[in-house]
């Protein structure tokens, strides 16, 4: 984080791994893209033109200086299980040498502007005819028309009022064409029941991103299809102790993996899902990604009013009430 050095938002560019094929096995998960069309973040599908991400995604940093990013900064993957093409430029129409070139680019500067925590895209110490030649070459609407479709563009956001800092009402909605997604199937269901029933369960991750097997190790695989990864969902208390005052009970998940692998960088925003419903995103964790550190959520059952959810009933508020007092599910 900019003020906690041990603490990152699990946001990323993902640049050199591909992993075996893998089906979306949550067709809500979409993959947020910034300039120059780099992978920062995970997102969920939440209605017809409707994305969910974390606000902190769209904070952008520029010669060490972060500001808000415009709409047109960003586009949004949905409806696929990878995300390669995008990233990589595969899904661009032109000259193949114009890709050479670029990757020649790439290798020849360093790194001057970035998203938070190393979604490094290329320098800005280009001549004038190497920069509208970059620009050229990824423009969106070079994009092939066979896959345009599940590369859109971000029309407008809108971020919780509350988000003042990091960690905090750390949540944004995207908006895109009410076109997409085309499949209703890829809008996400969020759970109405109580989160304190879920405490000690196994909830379910799904997302693009670098997964760890609990080591500093140096060259973590990264994912650029989708991942599944079990999590141990916890009361607050056990992330309390190791997060202090950034850990809030009524606004965080606690996570911590549930077999030999956790959720390392590009993770922020995607899916936190119990019983085929979606209650939560992923938020922040620790900069090691071991397996004994947690991994926080934000709690969808808090923003109600912000996501536009149904108002509870007095029926619903009763059985949760003595879903609590019983400790079952009804």
């Amino acid at each position: 984080m900019r003020n906690h050095p041990h603490l990152f938002f699990f946001v990323t560019a993902v640049v050199s791994y591909v992993a075996a094929e893998f089906q979306n096995p949550y067709p809500p998960v979409a993959a947020l893209f910034g300039p120059r069309n780099k992978f920062i973040c995970n997102a969920v599908v939440l209605g017809k033109g409707q994305i969910l991400t974390s606000a902190d995604c769209l904070y952008l940093k520029k010669n060490g200086s972060y500001s808000l990013g415009a709409p047109s900064d960003f586009h949004v993957a949905l409806e696929t299980h990878s995300i390669e093409r995008f990233h990589s430029g595969k899904a661009f129409s032109g000259k193949s040498s114009r890709w050479r070139y670029l990757q020649k680019l790439s290798r020849k500067f360093g790194a001057k502007y970035d998203n938070k925590y190393a979604n490094e895209v290329f320098s800005n110490q280009l001549k004038p005819d190497e920069i509208s030649y970059l620009s050229k070459a990824l423009r969106t609407s070079g994009l092939n028309s066979k896959i345009g479709r599940n590369y859109v563009p971000v029309l407008s956001f809108r971020i919780h009022p509350g988000f003042k800092k990091s960690f905090s009402n750390d949540l944004a909605v995207l908006n895109i064409s009410d076109r997409y997604p085309t499949d209703n199937s890829s809008i996400a269901e969020v759970s109405q029941n109580s989160i304190e029933m879920a405490f000690n369960r196994v909830v379910h991750v799904y997302g693009f991103g670098i997964l760890s097997h609990g080591a500093n190790e140096t060259n973590r695989p990264v994912y650029f299809k989708v991942r599944t990864v079990e999590m141990n969902l916890l009361p607050p208390s056990r992330c309390q102790h190791d997060m202090e005052n950034l850990f809030q009970s009524d606004q965080h998940l606690c996570l911590k993996p549930s077999g030999n692998e956790t959720l390392c960088l590009g993770f922020t925003g995607a899916p936190i899902v119990l019983d085929g419903k979606l209650i939560g995103i992923v938020d922040f964790g620790h900069f090691s990604c071991s397996l004994d550190s947690p991994v926080v959520g934000i709690r969808l059952d808090s923003f109600g009013d912000f996501l536009g959810l149904p108002a509870p009933t007095f029926f619903d508020s009763f059985r949760k009430l003595i879903e609590t007092l019983m400790g079952v599910k009804l």
